[in-house]
């Protein structure tokens, strides 16, 4: 080992150690100042030289971190060895803020190779005391590393000595005050004082400028403000720091700089430092910069106390933000982890080896109902429903060092078993013991329930495919069927061992969509975008055709992979029945209506014809040549009526007049009749059936009914043929209704009437019940004849069918609703033949002018008083005025305002003895529901004759 210099102690300048063991062996501080003082001392001497030197010696690197020290250094500062090394100054807070500055100026110059002191420095020991020491510091380079030796000596007694010193001195320049003969002494010493002063001055001046140089050279913000906290100094790097200029810099407030939500923090804990004159402080704080950025801040802050007063603050701020950032970071982590395992639906824990638990969630305490003091209280084997189980368990988990998806039956608080899949791992320790086990157990009960509940669903969703109404299939990727339920077997009459396997498209569908559907199907199967809803028809075994609704979904496997198509179809057939008979009936009904309200304006038109040609008729002399005018308009009138008549059955509107009647008992009281209207050539076979039950219907209705069909069959036959009447009873079933057949379900009166004529076409069939469709010449018959058929039954809660095949004949099916009542006896009450002349008062509500006029002149000629009204209101203002009885109220039942009935009901309120007739073109259901009048009302159907009218007067007036 060489020696920097000859001359053994300590060196002006520099030691200059270094270290000749072998590489690899380590070498004390001791070993490189034993080689340097020489082999005339040993290590162990060394040691005790350097332990027990009466001055503290200090090790530290030019950043001011402590390397060594020895006892002195302990006890002067209060700290021990360990302590010391590997902290600096600032951390130790060993220095006020002034000293910190002091020994950074120290530490500049030996980091220059200059030593340094002797310099007096006050102490903060670790008890707080304080100790004043005088400090030499000597560059040095051990090991190749530059460091600092520190010798400190503790220099408070001479302080004090000093002091008694000054005191003594001030005494002494009391006495030279008093003692003239002493003043040339004393201006002496005051020289010497000057002198020193300045000499003091110029030094302070160097040690500002060193300390400027390294405030204004140091990379943290130094600034001092006054006791408000207003700067008065920056150093430069605080503009740096703050990206603001050093005039932006001075006088702000320190809060103004801080971001606005910590100044309150800030405020407080500086606050404190004031009141309590609190030496040194360390704060972290966020500050918003001149470019609008944010930084954080750790500073160091010392109060500036004059006279035991504040009247400052002294701060080293230095950039943390990356540190902060790291702080964020990991707190953000920490956070997000303890949030994912407080929130976790599974079970997150942590246990020892012995089981116990170390940590467990929420979700943990909950699943197996323990409270957290509890669960620590038991073993993770308290858990296992088998106890048994747990060994097996950390048997495996310590071979493998983890488990993954491992099942497991636990148990909670009261003993319920729970299904769970266990996931887990082992935390060795540096030696590789187990330290702990730390996994997740997810709750599967509910999986294992639903997955058992799923059988089950399979097992009832089979069952109802095999009992469902419809056709469930299920087609591969190609269209080969790899189910179907029984109904497709029952609908299409093939064996399951014949169709399974087989291509749904070649042995269903119809050849004209077959290969349309079958492209369709092979396109989109593969992508899920099959049609979901489609209508197609599919063949029998018999090779019938029926049409089904499809409702279609793709067939996916575990992993969503498609393998196929489901279809579950829905006969259409019956359905598409039931729209066209209820598409026709709603046709039917459209036409009802106009044609009655056609025939109700006829029948208004009608009125004064019939009844004035009756009433000149009667008037005229035989031989008058009017009278053969009179007649014709009259018998023209009467067709027109009868026409009308017809519309009105049709449409429904005509007035009933019901009774209960045995269909078998018209039958041969109309028997003659019918053979008459058809001729010799044509036959009627009557078939009626025994122990036939009774209908309530209007005789003559029915027995027109009848004669029309018979007609029509005759219109059909020609010459010569057959027609079959025949009666029974019938009970119409659900099936039959969704056939078609629109009716309730119940028991009917049956009437079929046959012919073997040649039948009719489909497209004929259809149209045979609309008023004036005629497949007859023009001129030759009125189309009326079924219309009226069809409006009388329909009027009577009834239906008509008609099944025909063309060259097959035709046969019309009449349901009339039975009743449980006995046959009523028939009386043909007439009014005896008499004079319908009277004299009562009549009071005429009319709303058609000419009807109105017509109706009383012929009321005058038959010798009633008339008040006339033209609609309800003036009907109901003369009833007022007119004080006089009136016996009837002859009113017609449509009219402006209140109906017919509704102005007889609020005349009844004052003349209860008046009598009503209503007149009408049709009833519209005022005074009769489906045509039935109601029960004590009189009416007269328009077009009416003049006789008629008088009589129909007479009979209500003496009712």
């Amino acid at each position: 080992m060489k020696k920097s210099q000859e001359t053994k102690g300590i060196p002006d300048k520099e030691l200059e150690l270094t270290d000749e063991k072998e590489p690899g062996e380590k070498s004390s501080i001791n070993d490189n100042i034993s080689s340097y003082f020489g082999e005339g001392y040993n290590s162990e001497e060394l040691n005790v030289i350097f332990d027990y030197a009466p001055d503290a010696y200090f090790l530290y690197d030019l950043k001011g971190y402590f390397i060594d020290g020895n006892l002195m250094a302990e006890k002067l500062s209060g700290y021990k060895r360990e302590e010391l090394i590997g902290k600096n100054f600032l951390q130790l807070r060993l220095l006020s803020v002034g000293g910190i500055i002091k020994a950074a100026k120290h530490l500049f110059l030996n980091d220059r190779g200059k030593p340094t002191g002797p310099s007096v420095f006050t102490f903060n020991r670790k008890d707080g005391s304080k100790i004043d020491l005088e400090i030499r510091a000597h560059p040095v380079k051990i090991g190749g590393r530059r460091l600092v030796l520190g010798i400190a000596r503790d220099i408070t007694n001479r302080k004090k000595i000093e002091q008694e010193v000054i005191t003594l001195n001030k005494s002494l320049e009391d006495k030279v005050k008093q003692r003239t003969d002493e003043l040339n002494q004393a201006l002496e010493k005051l020289r010497r004082d000057i002198k020193k002063r300045t000499k003091m001055e110029k030094a302070l001046q160097e040690s500002e400028a060193r300390f400027r140089h390294i405030i204004d050279n140091a990379s943290d913000m130094i600034y001092e403000t006054d006791r408000r906290g207003n700067s008065t100094y920056f150093n430069p790097n605080a503009s740096v720091i703050m990206k603001l200029s050093k005039e932006e810099l001075l006088g702000k407030n320190y809060l103004s700089l801080i971001r606005k939500d910590y100044r309150k923090i800030a405020l407080k804990f500086y606050t404190k430092q004031f009141r309590d004159k609190v030496p040194n402080t360390y704060f972290e704080f966020p500050v918003i910069r001149g470019d609008g950025s944010e930084i954080w801040l750790g500073q160091n802050v010392q109060p500036i106390i004059v006279d035991g007063k504040v009247r400052g603050f002294q701060a080293v701020a230095r950039d943390i933000t990356q540190q902060k950032l790291a702080e964020f970071a990991l707190a953000e982590s920490e956070r997000r982890y303890r949030s994912i395992f407080e929130e976790s639906r599974d079970v997150i824990y942590v246990t020892g080896p012995d089981g116990r638990f170390i940590e467990i969630n929420e979700s943990g305490l909950e699943l197996f109902g323990y409270t957290r003091e509890e669960i620590k209280k038991i073993t993770a084997r308290d858990l296992y429903h088998n106890p048994d189980d747990r060994f097996k368990f950390v048997h495996d988990l310590e071979s493998n060092g983890f488990v993954r998806d491992y099942e497991l039956k636990l148990k909670n608080k009261k003993g319920k078993a729970i299904d769970c899949l266990l996931s887990a791992t082992i935390r060795p320790s540096a030696d590789g013991k187990v330290l702990h086990y730390q996994g997740i157990i997810r709750d599967i009960t509910q999986h294992k329930q639903s997955e058992e509940a799923l059988l089950q669903t399979e097992r009832r969703f089979r069952e109802l495919l095999e009992n469902l109404k419809m056709i469930a299939i299920l087609l591969d990727l190609e269209g080969n069927i790899i189910f179907c339920n029984d109904y497709l077997l029952e609908k299409t009459g093939h064996r399951k061992s014949d169709i399974l396997g087989k291509n749904w498209f070649d042995i269903f569908l119809p050849e004209e969509i077959r290969n349309n559907l079958r492209k369709m199907f092979l396109d989109n199967v593969l992508t899920g975008s099959i049609p979901s809803h489609f209508d197609n028809e599919i063949i029998t075994k018999d090779g019938d055709n029926l049409l089904f609704s499809w409702n279609n979904t793709p067939l996916r496997d575990s992993s969503g992979k498609i393998f196929g198509a489901a279809s579950i179809g829905s006969d259409m057939t019956d359905r598409i029945n039931a729209e066209e008979q209820l598409r026709h009936a709603q046709r039917m009904e459209v036409i009802g209506n106009l044609a009655g309200g056609i025939a109700h304006d006829f029948n208004n038109a009608l009125t004064p014809i019939l009844a004035l040609s009756q009433m000149h008729f009667s008037r005229l002399k035989d031989d008058d040549p009017l009278k053969n005018a009179l007649n014709t308009i009259n018998k023209s009138a009467t067709r027109a009526t009868q026409l009308t008549a017809r519309l009105m059955a049709f449409g429904r509107k005509q007035v009933l007049e019901p009774h209960v009647i045995n269909i078998n008992t018209t039958l041969l009281s109309v028997g003659d009749l019918l053979q008459r209207s058809i001729g010799d050539g044509i036959s009627i076979k009557m078939k009626p059936s025994s122990g036939l039950w009774n209908i309530k219907a209007d005789p003559i209705q029915v027995e027109q009914v009848l004669i029309n069909l018979v007609i029509n069959a005759k219109d059909a036959l020609g010459d010569k043929g057959t027609v079959t009447i025949l009666t029974e009873n019938v009970t119409v079933s659900n099936k039959q209704i969704k056939a078609g057949l629109a009716l309730a379900a119940g028991d009917y009166v049956l009437i079929s009437v046959i012919d073997d004529g040649p039948g009719m076409t489909n497209e004929i069939r259809e149209h045979i019940f609309e008023p004036f469709f005629t497949t007859k010449e023009k001129g030759h018959g009125t189309g009326l004849g079924l219309s009226v058929v069809y409006g009388i039954v329909k009027q009577h809660n009834g239906e008509i069918t008609c099944h025909s095949v063309p060259g097959k004949g035709s046969t019309f099916e009449i349901y009339l609703p039975k009743i449980d009542e006995p046959v009523e006896e028939l009386k043909h009450e007439t009014i005896a033949e008499k004079d319908y002349h009277g004299n009562e008062v009549i009071l005429l509500v009319e709303d058609d002018k000419e009807v109105r006029e017509v109706l009383k002149l012929i009321l005058k000629e038959l010798g009633y008083l008339i008040v006339e009204a033209s609609d309800s209101a003036e009907a109901l203002k003369i009833s007022r005025k007119y004080k006089d009885k009136i016996n009837l109220l002859l009113t017609d039942l449509i009219l402006p305002g209140l109906n017919g009935r509704e102005l007889s009901e609020k005349l009844a309120k004052k003349r209860k003895d008046m009598k009503v007739l209503f007149i009408s073109g049709y009833s519209d259901d005022v005074i009769a529901k489906h045509g039935i009048i109601d029960e004590g009302l009189f009416f007269l159907q328009k077009p009416f004759t003049a006789s008629s009218l008088g009589k129909k007067i007479r009979e209500v007036l003496e009712d």
